[in-house]
This record gives C-alpha cells, sequence and structure tokens, in this order.
C-alpha cells in the first residue's frame, strides 16, 4: 500500500525504527563486499572527520551564497585542486557539479554553443566517441539537440584515433575520450585524440569521472585506488578560451 502524508508526525524512535527496516536488505558498506559506486576507505578518523564535516554543512545551501559565503569558499577550494590533478594553469576555470552526469551536460553545452557560435543552425551538431563512452552523453544530446556518433575500439577495448577521425564531418561540434572508460577501466589514447581535435579545431572533452582523481597518483602508488572521495559530485574543467560559452557573468 502506498504511503500517505500522515495526520500525526512519527516520533525519532518510529523514525528510526522505519529506517532501520528499510535499511536491513542493503549491504554494509564497511563490509568490502560492494562491487558498486560505493567506496569506503576503512580508515575510522576520515569517517568521522567526514560525519562532523557533513553535520557543520548539513543545511547549508550553495544557492545562496550570500547568507552561505562559504559555500563559494569550498567550491574554489576544490576546483582548485581539481585543476591542479590535472595539470591546468593560471586561466583554467572550473565548476562544481552534483556529479559527472552533470560535468557532461556543461561539457556539452559547451561544445554545442561553440559549434553554433561558429556555424550557426545550419545542421545538428555531432559527437564522435567510441562505444564504450558513457551513455550520459544520449542523454546530454537528447536534451541539447546534438547527435552522438560512436565507433569501434581497438582490441584493447580503447578508443581508436583512426575510425573517430575517419567519423569527423562538418557537422562534428565535440570529440569524447574516456580516462577511463566505464565498460572495461582502459584509457584511452588521449594525446593521440587531443592532436585529432586540434588539427580539426574541435571541441574535445576528456571524460576522467573515474580517473581524475586517481589516475595522478597511479604511478607513484603502483596501483588503482578510489580516491577516498563522497560518491555523487563533480567537476568540470575548461581549458584557457574554452570556457563555457557564453561565459557566465
Amino acid at each position: 500500500m502506498a504511503k500517505v502524508l500522515p495526520e500525526k508526525g512519527l516520533s525519532k524512535e518510529e523514525i528510526f525504527n522505519r529506517l532501520r527496516d528499510y535499511f536491513k536488505d542493503d549491504l554494509d558498506p564497511f563490509s568490502a563486499r560492494l562491487f558498486t559506486i560505493a567506496f569506503e576507505s576503512g580508515v575510522e578518523e576520515l569517517r568521522e572527520v567526514a560525519y562532523e564535516a557533513m553535520k557543520m554543512g548539513a543545511f547549508k545551501n550553495i544557492l545562496d551564497f550570500t547568507e552561505f559565503p562559504s559555500m563559494i569558499k569550498l567550491e574554489k577550494d576544490i576546483v582548485d585542486v581539481a585543476i591542479s590533478l590535472m595539470n591546468g594553469d593560471e586561466e583554467t576555470v572550473g565548476t562544481f557539479t552534483f556529479g559527472g552526469t552533470e560535468s557532461v551536460f556543461l561539457a556539452v553545452k559547451a561544445a554545442r554553443d561553440r559549434f553554433l557560435l561558429k556555424k550557426g543552425q545550419i545542421t545538428i551538431p555531432e559527437i564522435v566517441m567510441p562505444v564504450t563512452g558513457h551513455p550520459c552523453y544520449d542523454k546530454a544530446s537528447e536534451y541539447m539537440g546534438l547527435r552522438v556518433k560512436r565507433v569501434g575500439v581497438d582490441e584493447k577495448y580503447r578508443a581508436d584515433p583512426e575510425a573517430i577521425k575517419e567519423a569527423i564531418t562538418e557537422d562534428t561540434a565535440m570529440i569524447v575520450g574516456s580516462a577511463p572508460n566505464w565498460p572495461f577501466g582502459t584509457i584511452d589514447p588521449i594525446p593521440e585524440l587531443a592532436e585529432i581535435a586540434k588539427e580539426k579545431d574541435l571541441w574535445f572533452h576528456v571524460d576522467a569521472c573515474v580517473g581524475g582523481f586517481v589516475l595522478p597518483f597511479m604511478k607513484r602508488l603502483g596501483g588503482q585506488d578510489t580516491g577516498l572521495r563522497p560518491q555523487g559530485r563533480g567537476c568540470v574543467l575548461h581549458l584557457a578560451g574554452s570556457a563555457q560559452v557564453p561565459t557566465p557573468p
């Protein structure tokens, strides 16, 4: 039976009992038995810091930075760290988002707007990317009037630069590479794809939602790591001269 708003509210204990009942079939996030997008560090002190930090900011809203200026300071800190990890420079800019999909939406919008400023609405802009790219590009394209053209990968399940190059037409607005991709965890040949984008004067987006906070440390650590970051937040970075178009005030 569907729940309805009760005439009388529940007590604190009733609320907690109901939540315990809902949660009883969930896997324990601290059990190391999860193969999902929930990561746990195993460090008790880190849990305590995370709990306390979340309580401190629980009822503050980043939408109103005039009342909560701390939110802007936190955003700047996060974006600055991301820029440094991605080898950005003093002209690189970024936007704090609520996850990878929103970051992709902003990147697709920026690429579309750049394309329309250059060529006008004479055709449907296209995104050229490998079949291993995340499906949220199809979602973003559906919302913003683009078309996704996916091409095959090489024997190592990485983007094939030649296939990408052959798929480019006058309608191409954007090339996408993953570092790494979701299906296989392989890293596309980003430098080669970047050269193609530069040669064709196309927007190039590197989807590092999974690897952005891992790859900078992999050589030093000798293996993979989750970054110990909470899931559900993201960041989209734009190199100098390629900020979201038009640039917001």
